[in-house]
C-alpha cells in the first residue's frame, strides 16, 4: 500500500485527520476553521491537500488515518449522506482513534460510530465552538507554536493532454 507520508515524516510528527464535505469547504468557510485551528497549534491532514501527487486519495486515506491522533468530523447534511465518509468514520473505530465530531449545521446525525458522540457545536457561536474542539483534543498531541500551512501537495486532478500522433 501506498504511505500516506513517509516513515520518518509520520515518527516526528502529529496530526488530526479532517473529514469534511468539500461541498461544506465552501459553503462553512472550513479553510478559515482550518487556518484557526493550526494557530492554536492543531496540525491537520486534508484530501485533497496533504495526498501527495499522482496519487489516487483513496490509496493513502486508511494509512493517513492509522497515522493519526484521530479523527476531526465536520458534521453537516452533505457530509452525512456521503459514503466515503461512513468509510472513514468506520476505519477510525476500526483502528481505535479518537472521533471528534463538531456539528456545522442541521441535527446531528446518530451514525453507529458516533453513537453516544458529544458533539462540538459550530451552529450558534463559532468562536465558543473553536475553543471547545481545542480544548477537547489532547494537549499532547498539540504544538505549542501555530503550525504553518503547508503548501497543497495536490489539486486533487489531473489533467492529460496528448497528440493524436502519440496513440499511433
Amino acid at each position: 500500500p501506498v504511505q500516506a507520508l513517509d516513515a520518518p515524516e509520520r515518527d516526528r510528527m502529529s496530526y488530526f485527520f479532517v473529514s469534511y464535505s468539500r461541498h461544506d469547504r465552501k459553503k462553512f468557510n472550513l479553510d478559515q476553521v482550518f487556518n484557526d485551528l493550526r494557530a492554536a497549534g492543531v496540525p491537520l491532514w486534508l484530501v485533497p491537500d496533504d495526498v501527495p501527487p499522482g496519487i489516487d486519495w483513496k490509496d493513502v486515506k486508511d494509512d493517513a488515518i492509522a497515522g493519526s491522533e484521530g479523527l476531526i468530523y465536520f458534521s453537516s447534511r452533505h457530509i452525512n449522506r456521503t459514503p466515503v465518509i461512513d468509510l472513514e468514520l468506520w476505519t477510525a473505530r476500526r483502528l481505535s482513534k479518537p472521533v471528534f465530531p463538531v456539528l456545522l449545521a442541521g441535527e446531528p446525525e446518530y451514525l453507529p460510530e458516533l453513537y453516544r458522540a458529544d458533539y462540538i457545536d459550530f451552529r450558534e457561536d463559532y468562536a465558543a465552538g473553536l475553543k471547545a474542539l481545542i480544548a477537547r483534543l489532547p494537549k499532547e498531541d498539540l504544538s505549542a507554536k501555530p503550525v504553518k500551512k503547508t503548501a497543497p501537495k495536490s489539486k486533487g486532478y489531473v489533467f492529460i493532454s496528448y497528440a493524436e500522433e502519440d496513440t499511433a
